[in-house]
């Protein structure tokens, strides 16, 4: 289970929303202890890109946490 304002990454891509496995959002709220999480993701300019509802099996622990943010929102650009 993940806790609000935790960062986390994407499991896998979500070519709809241009967002690449291993982007990291932030979980801005959860829904039913933990049965779904609001996600922000952001651009380097620190506007939001996507803000989406994913389930558990959408997101993991954000793995390396010397990479920022914007790191990973602008490989993830990059690969598209």
């Amino acid at each position: 289970m993940f806790e609000e304002l935790e960062i986390v990454e994407l499991a896998h891509d979500l070519k709809e929303h241009n967002l690449k496995e291993g982007v990291r959002g932030t979980i801005v709220e959860i829904y039913k202890d933990g049965e779904a999480y609001e996600v922000e993701f952001v651009a380097l300019d620190g506007r939001t890109t996507a803000l989406l509802t994913l389930m558990p099996n959408d997101i993991r622990p954000a793995m390396n946490s010397n990479q920022t943010d914007q790191e990973s929102t602008s490989k993830s650009s990059q690969n598209f």
